[in-house]
């Protein structure tokens, strides 16, 4: 209600001002929330509610227009906080002309967000008291002291939030990981037998050879729900479930972190820049450590981001020279072939092995091992052969080492190509030898110690030497840290 007065410094000058008193109803709101769903928070937000509820009725003018209650939510965020947000729509449609919350933390600890939301209201003629701080900001130097007082909020967050990852990474230490839902456990790390099922044949079906899109459909057509219990099973999830070491019975703690805990902003801890905790043997695993490894080892095989994909042979098959792991490579389009890792440091195969510079193609290789009735696939494989090379400079068979009890056995090797096509294996530089038959001498040409025909010799000798300089150049990289023992293998650079 307006006053009018004389003013009492110059006469007919008339003084008006409001006198604090309004016939117009103000519509107040109020605004709870606790953290965490706690009971005792529980029941301080109740008790919080029922408060405000009586203190609006009871107040003279005020009717209550809505009490705004998020419970189990942080203040460092508003985009979560359902309430929060339709406490600002209804005032933006004119339903609510006042706020009362108990305090500037409980409104909100990020301060960009608090400012920014009391102006906002404050534009629109909605005011926000603060009852623990007694400020009002319709009132002038009320931005000052929010300000203040917000910060301070915001301070608090941050040092709680570094006392409990403290705390976090002393539990850590001691081995005791944080419980969140893994599908195939209840808490307590007891195993739930339905889920457990699934997840054993998730592993045998990969191992067996079968790939992620195909386990898909398969379990999708079993009538079997993704653990989330929403969607389809996808590639990703199988990947992230095969490479999770709980399955095992181990735990790896620490594989994210909070980098902001204003923005909450997560990140993935992969190259461990803040210390991770390892812990073998943590609980009862589902799939036996021998057959996680092995599925872990063939999912980082078939990474095709990382170079040649290395499947199924790669740490079974030997460089019968030296004993390194024989690498897979690509030399041209539907031509695959494996060489001599080397063991010596560098990265390419020259620096790294003083093997001669051999190449064997796989097709031959798997073919020999389907007629000896091996299997082709690396888990069924290494079951049954400890370790595969070749006799010393004899490229016509295979040595192979049973995975138990047995003596070696050799099989033979049969090439697919005739003899008068490029040879699959390279082991040695070409020469060429003057032999005398009968009357005359004749310039021959022998790959392998073989004789080859003349007519051929030449597209022969220009496919070796192309294939020998690829291998020579053959980028061979360690396994990135966090995967599977793998070398990394990438097509070699012609030299100048």
């Amino acid at each position: 209600m307006l006053n009018h007065a004389l003013s009492p410094v110059s006469s007919g000058v008339h003084v008006i001002e409001n006198t604090g008193t309004s016939d117009k109803t103000v519509l107040v709101g109020a605004y709870c929330r606790v953290s965490t769903n706690l009971d005792v928070q529980k029941a301080s937000l109740e008790t919080q509610m029922i408060a405000y509820e009586k203190i609006i009725n009871d107040h003279p003018g005020w009717v209550l227009a809505g009490i705004y209650a998020d419970k189990g939510l942080s203040g460092t965020s508003v985009n979560r906080r359902t309430e929060f947000q339709r406490m600002i729509a209804d005032a933006k449609e004119g339903k609510l002309n006042y706020i009362l919350v108990k305090s500037i933390s409980r409104f909100s600890r990020n301060t960009v967000d608090l400012l920014q939301y009391v102006r906002d209201l404050k534009k629109i003629g909605v005011y926000v008291y603060f009852e623990k701080e007694r400020i009002d900001t319709g009132k002038t130097d009320s931005e000052f002291m929010v300000s203040i007082f917000g910060a301070a909020a915001q301070e608090e967050i941050i040092s709680l939030s570094n006392n409990m990852k403290v705390g976090r990474r002393m539990r850590f230490a001691q081995g005791k990981q944080q419980w969140t839902h893994i599908y195939g456990y209840r808490r307590g790390w007891e195993i739930v037998p339905a889920e457990a099922e699934v997840i054993r044949k998730i592993y045998d079906m990969y191992l067996s050879g079968c790939s992620l899109p195909f386990i898909c459909k398969s379990l999708t057509e079993a009538g079997i729900a993704v653990p989330t219990g929403k969607g389809k099973w996808a590639a990703h999830t199988l990947s992230e479930i095969i490479k999770n070491e709980k399955y095992k019975g181990a735990c790896l703690m620490q594989k994210s972190y909070i980098k902001d805990p204003i923005r909450h902003e997560k990140v993935s801890n992969r190259n461990a820049l803040v210390p991770q905790y390892f812990k073998q043997d943590h609980h009862t695993p589902i799939i036996p450590k021998e057959e996680w490894d092995a599925a872990n080892l063939v999912l980082t095989m078939k990474d095709r981001k990382r170079g040649s994909t290395q499947y199924p042979l790669y740490g079974i098959l030997r460089c019968p020279v030296c004993g390194a792991n024989m690498v897979r490579f690509h030399y041209c389009k539907g031509e695959y072939f494996w060489t001599c890792s080397g063991q010596n440091s560098g990265d390419t195969r020259q620096e790294r092995s003083k093997c001669p510079l051999y190449a064997i193609h796989e097709s031959d290789l798997l073919g020999s091992l389907k007629d000896a009735g091996l299997p082709l696939e690396y888990w069924p494989l290494r079951q049954q052969v400890e370790s595969i090379t070749f006799p010393k400079y004899d490229w016509d068979h295979l040595i192979i080492h049973p995975a138990e009890t047995g003596a070696p056995y050799r099989i033979p090797i049969t090439y697919d190509l005739p003899s008068n096509s490029p040879l699959p294996i390279i082991t040695e530089a070409p020469h060429e030898w003057h032999l005398t038959k009968e009357t005359r001498t004749v310039l021959t040409t022998f790959i392998n110690g073989k004789p080859v025909n003349p007519s051929v010799a030449p597209r022969m000798l220009e496919r070796i030497c192309g294939i020998q300089n690829h291998v020579r150049n053959l980028t061979i990289l360690p396994p990135e840290k966090y995967e599977a023992d793998v070398l990394r293998v990438e097509s070699g650079k012609k030299s100048e």
